[in-house]
């Protein structure tokens, strides 16, 4: 698949498929996004011209991801809908798939932040806090503090959260 090609591919599977995960919780429907990320991490593997460094960025941004949504978890910050939370009170696989698929998109589709520390920390820190009330509002996570403070939460802890990311991939992982 030519580099544009697999980018485009790359960047409209995470939007899909992010958008089901969030969208499944408040609709009760918690496999389908999930099952698609998973489809979208095979079809990744097979086109992506070096598995490795993906792997480890894939790796990277899921076990990330499931230290940062248990922090805010165990904190008692958000409260998220799912199995596993029901279950075994633990967070829940859609938000994992999220993040390992989200380590599938830095060599690709969001190349164009690695090394701009600045602005995409501003970007994310904007931006993101906006995602959790989405979700909150279709009542796929509960945020358990008011909105101004969970916007200036989330927006620090993402700001800090991408910067640390940026930085491992540009000097561990990236060419």
């Amino acid at each position: 698949m030519a580099k544009n090609k697999f980018n485009i591919f790359n960047m409209l599977s995470f939007y899909i498929y992010w958008y089901l995960c969030i969208l499944g919780p408040s609709r009760n429907s918690y496999y389908l996004g999930p099952m698609l990320g998973l489809l979208y991490f095979g079809v990744h593997f097979i086109y992506t011209t070096d598995k490795m460094v993906d792997f480890k960025l894939f790796v990277m941004c899921g076990t990330l991801g499931l230290l940062f949504e248990s922090a805010l978890y165990y904190s008692g910050f958000i409260t998220y809908k799912g199995i596993l939370v029901d279950k075994f009170n633990i967070v829940p696989l859609w938000t994992i798939i999220l993040w390992f698929g989200f380590g599938l998109t830095l060599l690709h589709s969001f190349k164009w932040i690695l090394g701009k520390y600045t602005l995409s920390s501003i970007l994310v820190a904007a931006i993101t806090p906006l995602i959790y009330f989405s979700a909150h509002k279709i009542n796929s996570i509960t945020l358990n503090y008011n909105l101004l403070y969970s916007y200036i939460i989330l927006a620090i802890l993402w700001g800090i959260l991408l910067l640390f990311i940026n930085i491992m991939v540009k000097k561990y992982v990236s060419n």
